[in-house]
């Protein structure tokens, strides 16, 4: 859908670029208390609203892998065994989807991680793509069929800061 080619182009970014609305998160684990988490990932969402003047609501966050899995495994509690993920989804009338992003793992102001919190809508940010991939006629070459193909991407263009936020996991 849109988010994953919008969270493939280089939304990460470096860590060295100063980005508005970044949110410092614990690094979390399976021991890291469960409101801890539940707080952190609401104070992402809450940075949307409060830098947009409630003009934007966060409806998508991408995370690292390892992040994703504590929240998509950890119950909420003993005697609840809805995990965090489930909560969180069912709970917040304005996020739609939490997904799990390989390239989030390791960058990051500490190394540790990123989330990326933001509304999907075109007019927040999109995925400039010059050129739809497309794919030729198969080709015989030797003794094989070759398909050439191409596509360019032109990266993320994000139109309203204030319609996302990072948050970096600590040390």
């Amino acid at each position: 859908g849109a988010s994953s080619s919008i969270l493939t182009t280089g939304i990460a970014n470096n860590a060295a670029v100063e980005a508005q609305g970044t949110v410092s998160l614990s690094n979390w684990t399976l021991s890291t208390p469960v409101e801890t988490i539940q707080s952190e990932i609401y104070s992402m969402l809450t940075a949307i609203r409060g830098n947009s003047l409630q003009v934007f609501q966060g409806t998508v966050i991408g995370m690292p892998l390892d992040k994703y899995d504590i929240i998509a495994q950890l119950p909420v509690g003993v005697d609840n065994q809805t995990t965090i993920l489930q909560s969180i989804l069912q709970n917040n009338p304005f996020l739609q989807a939490i997904v799990p992003w390989y390239k989030l793992q390791g960058i990051g102001a500490n190394s540790n991680g990123r989330a990326i919190a933001f509304q999907r809508d075109a007019s927040v940010l999109e995925a400039v793509i010059p050129q739809e991939f497309e794919q030729l006629p198969p080709q015989a070459r030797n003794y094989e069929f070759v398909v050439p193909c191409h596509a360019r991407c032109g990266g993320v263009k994000v139109y309203q800061p204030t319609g996302m936020v990072y948050g970096d996991f600590g040390a």
